[in-house]
């Protein structure tokens, strides 16, 4: 089907709870920036009718994904739909999945916490194996749509204290597999990664600092995270780099990705966590990681947003021209 110039890029915004607003600011800002580019855009919410009609009547020239917390399920709408598509994809999206992360880190031989893995489905009897844990531990919900709610510290690995069993129903609410981490001591960091035309590309780490619990239950919003900079061994920094060009050729990952990481006080490195949202507040990482390179938020959101989707419409203009150029030889 030759491509329709004047027809809209589709940028998809769409998140759980209080993902949902901020995939809506970063969904506008990217809308801004093609249009800068001349790329006609237009913003959809996922699952919305005007979205499945617009998919329909093949209004649209590519989808483009920057939903939160619903990773990896607007590929297929644009394959169905024969769309090309820029975004987290089914691959790109399990990163985000605990334990398949586990899996690649242990097998990558990189430190991860020793962890236990509760099933929604198992008998709460099973719960006695967080006890081979020994000594404090981090409970977490494992999958993608949740990202890091529920997050909480417990001081002993004891299956049987109140408070941990009614935190486990709590997430098994929410999610059905809870990962439960040995908590390993040492500094804290978020350090960020860029696979763009610029090549690769390591970020500065920050710290993490937290406000009070992470996940209000009773209120059912996420507490506010910040940023400082913090100075990091180099054999730790080499390891991270190192990590960071593996996760990108196993995951597919293109853009903007993190890794959360314990750094202990002789330089090894623990990493619990890892993802590939991009946030606009002065909350998240990346904008406060930009800024100490020089880097306005625009120029971080042309490169993770923009350019691929140019390239990816240059590809698909290519591939229209060729069959038309074979016909007038």
């Amino acid at each position: 089907m030759p491509i329709i110039e004047n027809r809209p890029v589709g940028v998809l915004a769409g998140g759980r709870g209080v993902l949902q607003g901020s995939s809506e600011v970063v969904a506008g800002r990217v809308k801004t920036l093609l249009e800068s580019a001349d790329i006609a855009a237009a913003v959809f919410q996922y699952g919305s009718e005007e979205f499945a009609a617009a998919l329909a009547r093949g209004d649209l020239r590519l989808l483009q994904d920057v939903t939160y917390g619903v990773y990896g399920r607007a590929e297929s709408l644009a394959a169905a739909a024969g769309l090309g598509f820029v975004g987290t994809g089914a691959r790109q999206a399990e990163v985000y999945d605990k334990v398949r992360l586990k899996t690649f880190l242990s097998r990558s031989r990189v430190r991860t916490p020793a962890h236990v893995v509760l099933d929604a489905h198992a008998q709460p009897s099973s719960w006695s194996a967080i006890s081979l844990l020994a000594g404090p531990i981090v409970v977490k919900p494992a999958t993608a749509d949740l990202l890091s709610a529920g997050v909480r510290f417990f001081d002993a690995a004891d299956p049987w204290q109140p408070e941990l069993r009614e935190h486990i129903g709590q997430l098994f609410a929410l999610d059905q597999t809870v990962l439960v981490e040995r908590y390993v001591p040492g500094l804290e960091i978020c350090l960020g990664y860029e696979v763009s035309r610029r090549g690769f590309e390591m970020y500065r780490p920050l710290t993490i600092t937290k406000e009070a619990l992470l996940f209000d239950h009773s209120v059912k919003t996420s507490k506010r995270y910040a940023f400082t900079p913090v100075d990091v061994p180099a054999s730790a920094l080499r390891q991270l780099s190192r990590l960071g060009r593996t996760m990108a050729a196993e995951f597919d990952l293109t853009g903007c990705f993190y890794v959360n990481a314990i750094v202990a006080d002789d330089g090894d490195v623990s990493v619990f966590d890892a993802g590939a949202t991009v946030g606009l507040t002065e909350h998240s990482y990346f904008p406060a990681a930009a800024a100490l390179r020089g880097d306005a938020l625009d120029d971080l959101l042309v490169r993770q947003f923009v350019e691929p989707v140019e390239d990816l419409l240059r590809r698909e203009s290519a591939t229209q021209r060729e069959p038309a150029e074979m016909e007038t030889r």
